[in-house]
């Protein structure tokens, strides 16, 4: 008996160090509720905190951990802890230079978000309102978050009139209920947020405000959203993982 207890030390200091290195995935994740809940009573919870637990069964040999940020502090994390994952990410020309992407689910457009007084005073009960030109109009003043991508087709318009005095870019990433609470206290008259997003914020009272909500004319489609990996050797080939399982899951 005594000559097995060395080798069953040895046996559980190898298992140990094996469940030490297995093998990780760090997903940023970003307070935004109704996607994301990091804190309260419903702490993941969140509509894509469960996407990724359907997920994380389908890779039973690799850790999943969640690491949540406020939408202005992304890009340090990104220098801070590289090798790391994101989800809900709109794929863009600029962020294909940081990252590898797989497209993860589909969902319904962004729209238009106004106080409703001007909603009914100056854009008559529109249901359908054109971005380009809400943009060039004289008497509404926008405001959109500088980090922040609202679609492919969308971004390029908002940034040809960035200097525009009609238009505010809010620094960073700023978190969509501040951009609310902005409309609700007459800085800016109108933003751009996903309908279910407004209603989860006004319903919970992280938000204050009568707000109406259009359709883009520019983007009626859903929107592909994206799981975004570091541009690394790691990133390639988790991404190369998850791609490879995501499909299968479609299939």
């Amino acid at each position: 008996m005594r000559l097995w207890i060395p080798f069953l030390c040895s046996l559980f200091l190898s298992l140990a160090s094996l469940a030490e290195t297995k093998e990780k995935i760090i997903w940023y994740k970003p307070n935004w509720p109704p996607y994301y809940m990091p804190t309260g009573s419903q702490v993941g919870e969140g509509h894509i905190d469960k996407l990724l637990d359907i997920l994380q069964k389908q890779f039973p040999n690799i850790q999943f951990e969640s690491s949540y940020y406020p939408l202005t502090s992304l890009k340090e994390m990104r220098e801070r802890r590289p090798n790391t994952c994101n989800v809900s990410h709109l794929r863009t020309k600029d962020r294909e230079k940081v990252a590898y992407f797989t497209a993860f689910y589909i969902q319904p457009p962004p729209q238009l978000v106004f106080r409703k007084s001007d909603w009914k005073e100056k854009l008559y009960e529109a249901k359908v309102v054109s971005l380009a030109q809400t943009l060039t109009d004289t008497k509404m003043h926008g405001g959109f978050s500088e980090e922040r991508s609202y679609g492919a087709n969308l971004d390029p318009l908002i940034k040809a009139k960035a200097k525009s005095s009609q238009i505010e870019m809010i620094p960073g990433a700023s978190d969509s209920t501040s951009v609310l609470n902005m409309i609700s206290a007459d800085k800016i008259d109108y933003s751009i947020e996903y309908p279910e997003v407004v209603e989860y914020l006004l319903k919970n009272k992280l938000a204050n405000g009568n707000f109406a909500l259009t359709e883009v004319e520019e983007q009626r489609e859903p929107v592909v959203v994206h799981i975004a990996c570091s541009k690394t050797d790691w990133g390639r080939k988790t991404i190369l993982q998850l791609d490879a399982e995501i499909g299968r899951a479609h299939v």
